[in-house]
Parts: C-alpha cells; sequence; structure tokens
C-alpha cells in the first residue's frame, strides 16, 4: 500500500489539464447564472443593488402575451423534435439539387 500516494499523485498529474478546464468552465458558467438569479430579484435588476422584490416575476407571469409566447415556443420546440426524429438517420450529409431554372452556384439548393 505505499505505492498508493504515488499513483494518486500520477493520476492526478495526468489529469491536472483536464481539471483545470472543468473548473474554468464550471467558473464560467456558474458565476454567470448565479449572478443572473440573483439580479431577477433585485429591483432595479443589478445584483449589486440593496433590496429584494417578487415585482418582476410578477409582471411577467402575469402578463396574458406570456403565455402566448410561451405556447409558440413550446409548438416550435415540439415540432423541431419530431421532425429530427422522424428522418432516417442516415449519418451523411444532405446533398446538394440543382434546380431546374438554370446551371451555376446561386441554383444549387440544399435539401
Amino acid at each position: 500500500m505505499s505505492s498508493s500516494p504515488r499513483v494518486l499523485v500520477d493520476a492526478l498529474r495526468r489529469n491536472l489539464p483536464a481539471l483545470g478546464l472543468l473548473v474554468l468552465l464550471g467558473y464560467l458558467v456558474v458565476v454567470p447564472l448565479a449572478l443572473l438569479l440573483v439580479a431577477s430579484f433585485k429591483p432595479t435588476g443589478l445584483p449589486l443593488d440593496p433590496g429584494w422584490s417578487l415585482q418582476s416575476y410578477i409582471d411577467v407571469y402575469g402578463d396574458a402575451g406570456f403565455y402566448r409566447i410561451t405556447l409558440t415556443t413550446l409548438k416550435f420546440a415540439l415540432g423541431c423534435t419530431a421532425s429530427a426524429l422522424t428522418r432516417p438517420l442516415t449519418g451523411k450529409l444532405p446533398e446538394a439539387v440543382p434546380l431546374a431554372t438554370g446551371a451555376g452556384p446561386s441554383s444549387v439548393h440544399v435539401v
């Protein structure tokens, strides 16, 4: 068992670049999301300003247009998902098909 710390050090040394990238990615994602969440509860929308408020959420969820936009987004997402799942998964890129109107780069249409 005397070689166990040495194995851990070697494993850490091999994975140090990946760990560094993971920490950097976590910092670049978690910190902005946390600031956004805190700012959403501030009356002015700035994360360092004093006070807390739910007024922004009341305004958004109280607006009838929010539900219309949410429904449109849901329809769009479901349509894209259904379209992606019903196409054959051939692993090939779409082929370029020339249009009947003429030859040349402007008449190539991707389907």
